[in-house]
């Protein structure tokens, strides 16, 4: 098998609060392969916003601190602990970014055409001109209509599903191997998340490049993802094949997630079917397994001793006594 295009081993993230430590992510290692979709998946505070700017030297050092045991390697370099050249070297032309939000991203004084020639003259040795149309290009490339008045347009000009499609742009001028889609259809209505949506995954199969997707919505997922890694609480809870998550999740917290997703929106389902209680404050993870205080079917085992990633079956891992346990309190352990 060829080498994984990025790898991380033991990615762990610290913020200095007034609180204290806050662990944003903890001792995180996943692969992403050339071509590949991996969606990461989580509720919000879960860690996964702070590994995906992690993972182009876009923390803001301090508060936050990458622990020198990270690795963070790109096509087998390792760019934690890089300085600002080496992240520079690598931002944009090897690994490309689209915000969740475009209204914050996009410079408000700035045409959106002279954003995207920006970007495109950083990596490339062309002229202004040469950078003004290939700009125009970009923005044809993913649907923005009449690429050329629109380039010519400020970003409060443009609606949410064309600034998202300008910031698309942005992140491909540099011809990335990598696209880092963060929470992409997040502020977005309903029809044009999914116009978002089929532009991603059409983008994936013309340029061949692979997708670190960064979501809570597994209707997302289960369109665009190769594989899934789910987090919780700066960890790795499971991760698997897409198939193999929807049609047999082995942890509580995924289980709880994929039935709240199935859901309509606002039903009595969906209520029913949330998660009780909130994600943990990062300052304050509980002892032992993160996910106990919200889990029904937690035990004694659960609050005495933190699990660690187990082998469910090949290319699936989750991080749970009832893997390795599956009777749980029935086997012998009364909670």
């Amino acid at each position: 098998m060829s080498a994984p295009l990025l790898s991380l081993r033991h990615l762990t993230v610290d913020y200095a609060t007034d609180r204290g430590t806050a662990r944003a992510v903890d001792s995180v290692s996943l692969d992403v392969a050339s071509g590949e979709t991996v969606a990461l998946v989580g509720e919000s505070g879960s860690g996964k916003t702070t590994l995906a700017l992690s993972l182009l030297g876009l923390l803001p050092e301090p508060p936050a601190r990458v622990a020198p045991e990270s690795r963070i390697e790109y096509q087998g370099a390792n760019l934690a602990g890089g300085d600002n050249a080496s992240w520079r070297r690598v931002r944009g032309r090897e690994m490309g970014m689209v915000f969740q939000d475009p209204s914050l991203s996009l410079n408000p004084v700035l045409t959106v055409g002279s954003q995207v020639a920006e970007v495109v003259r950083t990596h490339s040795k062309c002229t202004r001109r040469e950078a003004t149309t290939r700009a125009a290009e970009l923005l044809a490339m993913v649907g923005v209509d009449s690429p050329a008045l629109r380039a010519r347009q400020y970003a409060h000009q443009l609606s949410g599903g064309l600034r998202q499609r300008a910031m698309i742009a942005i992140a491909l001028a540099g011809e990335p191997k990598l696209l880092i889609a963060d929470e992409p259809t997040a502020a977005l209505d309903v029809t044009v998340q999914a116009q978002i949506v089929e532009l991603l995954a059409e983008l994936r199969r013309r340029l061949g490049m692979a997708v670190l997707l960064v979501t809570h919505d597994f209707g997302l997922v289960a369109q665009m993802a190769d594989r899934v890694v789910v987090m919780y609480a700066g960890q790795v809870a499971e991760m698997a094949p897409a198939p193999v998550v929807f049609s047999g999740a082995a942890h509580p917290y995924t289980q709880g997630l994929l039935l709240a997703a199935r859901g309509g929106a606002g039903s009595a389902e969906r209520r029913l079917a949330a998660i009780p209680g909130a994600p943990p404050a990062a300052t304050a993870w509980p002892s032992a397994c993160r996910f106990h205080p919200r889990c029904a079917r937690a035990w004694n085992h659960c609050r005495a001793e933190a699990p660690q990633l187990e082998r469910v079956s090949e290319g699936h891992d989750a991080r749970c006594w009832l893997v390795s346990e599956p009777a749980g309190e029935t086997g012998g352990r009364p909670s």
